[in-house]
């Protein structure tokens, strides 16, 4: 038994290596954050759930951000409800690190619209951690793993693992005028590298979302 469970455990691991540390989820609500959602539409695969981009819009002239202080958004249905304020804070605080370690290279943040200024506002609206001892034995026990791999074929998440939901735009600071927005949702994926920390897949889906976010804004300013 132990032997096959060593057996079994390695073959997994190696599969799992190549996993995303985090993946889109299935379905995705909106939460009220953004108030207007009539322009977004749809995401492609490489995309959030639901996108908006402006493109009558000059992203060249844009060279600053006024990054607002993340909101944390709690519907009646929202997990977020179920956490701690200190742990809230905590994912808070690693969203604004991860979003602005990922744009200060290229763009100046300020604290005040002006011009050539991009408002961004964000809002946490879901977000849950993994339940680390069954994560575990969903990532490595054979028997565990099969019955993860089934609930992510019904429903499109793993058992046990965690994941985050995000709605922001990106306004003209001065008038207000909306550059893009959009909606997303994402959920741990088999990855064994961190397992076994409780916000990991929480944190991974914070860094995935900054490095899209410079992704597209790179990808607008050379339209």
């Amino acid at each position: 038994m132990k032997k096959s469970l060593i057996i079994a455990t390695t073959a997994v691991m190696a599969i799992g290596a190549g996993c995303a540390v985090s993946q889109k989820a299935r379905d995705v609500k909106t939460r009220g954050f953004l108030k207007n959602y009539s322009q977004l539409e749809k995401g492609k695969e490489d995309q959030a759930h639901y996108v908006y981009i402006n493109k009558n819009v000059n992203f060249k002239k844009y060279t600053k951000i006024y990054f607002k202080p993340i909101e944390v958004w709690k519907s009646k249905d929202s997990d977020l409800n179920e956490i701690k304020k200190a742990d809230i804070q905590a994912l808070v605080n690693y969203f604004t690190a991860s979003i602005t370690r990922e744009l200060k290279g290229e763009y100046k943040f300020v604290d005040k619209p002006g011009p050539g200024v991009m408002t961004l506002r964000l809002a946490l609206t879901d977000a849950k951690g993994s339940n680390v001892p069954m994560d575990i034995i969903g990532h490595i026990v054979p028997i565990g793993l099969g019955v993860s791999i089934i609930k992510k074929v019904a429903t499109g998440a793993h058992s046990f693992v965690g994941k985050a939901g995000v709605e922001g735009e990106l306004l003209d600071s001065e008038s207000g005028k909306r550059l893009a927005a959009f909606v997303d949702e994402r959920v741990g994926a088999l990855n064994y590298t961190d397992m076994g920390r409780k916000w990991s897949d929480t944190q991974d889906s914070f860094d995935y979302w900054a490095k899209l976010l410079r992704k597209r804004l790179d990808e607008m300013k050379k339209r």
